[in-house]
């Protein structure tokens, strides 16, 4: 399984926000070395798309399902030729 997907299973509801070893915990995950800075990477990159919201340091919660990358591409006034 997709271990993105495996952290969200571990979230109940859109409220709930956890520690970066509650997660661990719950959805007992597992490395062969460094289980922490592997999930840290993971954990970063979600918040990086925003599948998940870093509440402070190590807490995050469930965070909008659509990622950035997806946004309309900005045009500015003076280079309208651009994209012609």
């Amino acid at each position: 399984m997709n271990r993105q997907a495996e952290i969200l299973e571990v979230f109940p509801d859109a409220e709930t926000i956890l520690s970066k070893s509650e997660i661990i915990e719950r959805g007992q995950i597992r490395y062969y070395f460094n289980t922490e800075k592997h999930v840290g990477e993971t954990l970063s990159r979600m918040v990086k798309n925003g599948i998940l919201v870093r509440v402070k340091k190590g807490y995050y919660k469930r965070g909008k399902s659509t990622p950035k990358h997806g946004r309309p591409v900005q045009q500015i006034e003076n280079q309208i030729e651009l994209f012609k």
